[in-house]
C-alpha cells in the first residue's frame, strides 16, 4: 500500500490535492481512499489530508502515521511543534515542500 500525507493550511488546496491523487489512482485501476482532517475549519488553519491506494482493497482507516510521501504546502508548518509534518516518515520516505 502507498500512503500519502498532505499538510497545509486551509485554502491552500491540500484537500483537493489529496482528492486528485486518490481519483487518479482509482482511474488507473487501484483501490483508493482519501480523507481530510480539519481542526478549526477556517482559512489559514493547519489541516491534514490523507490518501492511500493499493492493488488490493484498502481496509486501513484513520490517520496515516507512517507515510511513504509527505507533501507540505507551507514551510512554516515544518517548525510547528503541534503539526510535526515529518513525524513517521521513514528514512526511505520522501518529503516535498513547496
Amino acid at each position: 500500500m502507498f500512503r500519502l500525507r498532505f499538510h497545509g493550511r486551509g485554502g491552500q488546496g491540500m484537500k483537493t490535492a489529496s482528492r486528485i491523487v486518490g481519483t487518479a489512482a482509482f482511474r488507473q485501476g487501484y483501490y483508493a481512499q482519501d480523507s481530510p482532517v480539519y481542526g478549526a475549519e477556517r482559512r489559514g488553519a493547519p489541516m491534514i489530508a490523507f490518501t492511500r491506494f493499493d492493488s488490493r482493497p484498502v481496509l486501513e482507516r484513520g490517520l496515516v502515521t507512517a507515510p511513504d510521501l509527505v507533501v507540505v504546502a507551507d514551510a512554516s508548518l515544518l517548525n510547528d511543534p503541534l503539526v510535526r509534518p515529518l513525524d513517521g516518515l521513514s528514512a526511505t520516505g520522501l518529503d516535498r515542500s513547496f
